[in-house]
């Protein structure tokens, strides 16, 4: 496993270079590749991506974001997801896999794992589809996002509290039932809370029904596979052709390829660190961002 993504880093690396070598009319090669690394890094930890771009946008075009071009970085936002979603396929392919066997008849517990998934995408998935509108208008403020950056960080301080004191009962995605799943749904809507984080929300979700950390964030990052394919897809197709009118396609491969390599660097380590020391320095990290992000 760790030969074969060595050299899937390397090939990557090498299409990086080679397709950086254009850059958009809207995006240079060096905000094209920051996007990148900011999607894959922050995708997968519990600190808000939202958060992370918003401060992003104020350093990188703090003196020429204009309305026309925030309409087209956000669209490159939802093109480059792709990349942190080829990244949970690679890493959770024998899940994927399996799901896929279970929905063809061929492995019970594969079936059972896809249900739970999409038992836990239905909450977030129509709240999002009937307000999202709503949410964008009202709530995708600077502020709002930096106290829900600090709230998040109260609340990983909490969670790592709970966790002390209620000792995990399930240590497989696979023993996960329906109900619980349904559970973990519930705590993703929260995620619709623009700065909290998907990622912590399904975590969280996924402590409170009895996974161990790491089993919580196998599920979190299975479900937000579903997640971020269905919400990706459906901003594309409501784009229509003009989706990536003003950038081009070597940019949006760029900002793809860096966010795909990040990704893998970003999952492998943050499983093997939380083994050992948790997450409370994602609580204290969320809290800085969230001051900075006051401050500008």
């Amino acid at each position: 496993m760790f030969f074969q993504m060595k050299r899937l880093l390397l090939i990557f690396c090498g299409f990086l270079i080679s397709s950086g070598i254009y850059g958009g009319e809207v995006l240079t090669k060096k905000q094209a590749t920051v996007l990148g690394v900011i999607q894959g890094a922050t995708e997968f930890l519990p600190v808000s991506s939202t958060g992370h771009m918003v401060l992003a946008n104020e350093l990188l075009f703090k003196d020429s974001y204009t309305t026309e071009q925030k309409v087209h970085i956000d669209n490159f936002m939802i093109c480059i997801q792709i990349g942190t979603i080829l990244t949970l396929l690679l890493f959770y392919r024998k899940h994927v896999g399996r799901i896929l066997k279970g929905w063809m008849g061929h492995d019970k517990l594969g079936f059972r794992l896809g249900l739970n998934v999409g038992i836990a995408f239905i909450p977030a998935g129509l709240l999002g589809f009937f307000c999202d509108g709503y949410i964008q208008e009202y709530f995708y403020t600077q502020n709002f996002i930096a106290s829900s950056l600090g709230i998040g960080g109260i609340a990983i301080f909490l969670l790592e509290f709970y966790r002390k004191n209620h000792p995990a009962r399930m240590d497989d995605v696979y023993q996960l039932t329906p109900r619980s799943a349904l559970i973990i749904g519930l705590f993703q809507m929260i995620a619709l809370w623009p700065g909290f984080s998907r990622s912590l929300a399904t975590i969280m979700g996924g402590i409170m029904v009895g996974f161990n950390l790491v089993q919580a964030i196998n599920f979190s990052f299975l479900l937000g596979l579903l997640t971020s394919s269905v919400a990706s897809g459906y901003k594309f197709l409501k784009g229509g052709t003009t989706f990536l009118d003003a950038i081009s396609w070597n940019t949006c491969l760029l900002g793809i390829s860096v966010a795909f390599v990040v990704g893998i660097s970003t999952i492998s380590l943050f499983l093997r660190y939380i083994k050992g020391n948790g997450l409370k320095i994602f609580g204290w990290y969320r809290i800085l961002i969230g001051t900075l992000l006051s401050i500008f």
